[in-house]
């Protein structure tokens, strides 16, 4: 029961919203945001070039996240799988690519926190005070890089 829920809980985390409601899926590619918050063309070029790959490995990650939740579901539904085989697939298949994917997060908000001013910080904030939890990151169901998309 303990794998069920923790597979639920990873299916779940992916698709929420931010607190504000909000996703900044590829900020970095929206000029009137970026000139909004006061982002040279200098930073930019450098938060475009990281962020980008940041996005691919999280895509990356997330694939494999996918195709081993799709692979999980099946073993579930097989009487023959034992429970042990259960918890040696979760740990070794669904629980890296999730924590991959949230070390990737860290690591990208960690770097723009190091690549922004103090007052570019603010300014951000104070317009998008949901900025550090948002979801930064284009999935691979949608395509919509470059836009803020408001939830619904």
């Amino acid at each position: 029961m303990l794998i069920l829920l923790t597979f639920s809980m990873l299916v779940l985390q992916d698709d929420m919203p931010s607190p504000h409601g909000t996703t900044l899926i590829g900020w970095w590619t929206n000029q009137t945001l970026c000139q909004e918050w006061k982002i040279s063309d200098s930073q930019l070029q450098e938060l475009t070039k990281t962020l980008e790959n940041f996005q691919i490995s999280y895509q990356v990650q997330q694939n494999k996240l996918n195709q081993a939740r799709k692979e999980q579901s099946g073993m579930f539904l097989d009487p023959k799988v034992n429970a042990a085989d259960l918890s040696k697939f979760n740990q070794e298949n669904v629980a890296d690519p999730s924590s991959q994917m949230q070390d990737i997060n860290f690591k990208a908000r960690l770097f723009v926190r190091e690549s922004l001013s103090a007052d570019q910080l603010a300014l951000i904030q104070a317009k998008n005070p949901g900025f550090f939890s948002a979801k930064w990151f284009q999935g691979n169901r949608q395509l919509q890089v470059g836009k803020v998309v408001q939830k619904k």
